[in-house]
C-alpha cells in the first residue's frame, strides 16, 4: 500500500491507538522499551527448521500469511528506514520523508532462498535478522538516549501522518516492532506448539509474552499505518 496519494500530497491520517499512548509517556521510558525490544522475540526462532521459517499461514486466527523468515526481514529493514528517519529528523530541519512499500520487498524475493556465488541455493539467516536489529538497536538507542530533550519536539513530515515530532516517531518504531511480534507469537505456537505454562519460550525470558502495554496484534496497520496484517 503506498504512503503517497495518487495527487501527491501528504495524506494526515490518525496514528495508531497504540503509537498515541506510547508517545504520551516519558521518552527515557520508550527509550527502554525500544533497546530491550528485541529480547520480546521467542528464543524457539533460533531452533527453526527451515521448511518451518519459510511456512506461509491462512491469515487467520491473528496468524497472517507471512513466514516467520519473511515478518523477521521485514523488521529488519523496517528498522533501516526507521534509524534512518530519526537521524534525518535530528539532522534537518522539518524533513519531508519519502514512502516507503514493503510489498516490493517481499515480492522480490529478498527474504527467499537465492543462489549465491558458489552456486548453492542459500536462505537468509534467521540469526542475521535478529543480530541486525540488536545491534541497530544499541547503537541508536545509545545515540537518543544523549540527546538533548529539545529534540523530541522537532517535527518531520510523514507520508501517513503528517507533521509528526520526534518523540512520536520513537513511538512508531517502538510500538512497530511489538506489533509484529503478536504475530510472531502466534505462527510460532502454530509451528511448535504453545509454550508449557509457567515457561517462556522454552528458555525463561526472551519472548513476547503478555505484557501491560505491548501493542496488540489488531490494533491497526503497520509501516504506513494501513490496515495489512503481517
Amino acid at each position: 500500500m503506498s504512503e503517497i496519494a495518487t495527487t501527491g500530497e501528504t495524506v494526515a491520517r490518525q496514528l495508531p491507538e497504540g503509537v498515541r499512548v506510547l508517545a504520551e509517556k516519558a521518552v527515557g521510558e520508550t527509550l527502554v522499551r525500544y533497546r530491550s525490544g528485541v529480547g520480546l522475540l521467542d528464543r524457539r526462532l533460533f531452533e527453526l527448521s527451515d521448511p518451518h521459517a519459510d511456512a506461509r499461514f491462512d491469515g487467520v486466527d491473528g496468524l497472517g500469511s507471512w513466514s516467520v523468515r519473511v515478518l523477521l526481514g521485514h523488521l529488519a529493514d523496517a528498522e533501516l528506514v526507521y534509524a534512518h528517519r530519526i537521524r534525518r529528523a535530528v539532522a534537518e530541519d522539518r524533513p519531508v520523508l519519502a514512502n516507503w512499500d514493503e510489498a516490493p520487498f517481499i515480492d522480490a524475493g529478498l527474504y527467499e532462498a537465492g543462489t549465491g556465488q558458489a552456486g548453492l541455493r542459500s536462505a537468509p539467516p534467521v540469526g542475521g535478522f535478529v543480530a541486525m536489529l540488536y545491534t541497530t538497536r544499541q547503537w541508536l538507542g545509545e545515540w537518543m538516549m544523549a540527546l538533548d530533550d529539545s529534540v523530541w519536539s522537532r517535527t518531520l513530515l510523514h507520508p501517513w501522518y503528517g507533521a509528526t515530532t520526534t518523540q512520536e516517531l520513537l513511538a512508531i518504531v517502538t510500538w512497530h516492532f511489538e506489533h509484529h511480534v503478536g504475530f510472531l507469537r502466534r505462527k510460532m505456537d502454530r509451528l511448535v506448539g504453545p509454550v508449557a505454562p509457567g515457561g517462556c519460550c522454552s528458555s525463561g525470558g526472551g519472548c513476547a509474552c503478555e505484557a501491560e502495554g505491548k501493542a496488540k496484534p489488531d490494533e491497526g496497520g503497520c509501516c504506513g499505518g494501513g490496515s495489512s496484517e503481517h
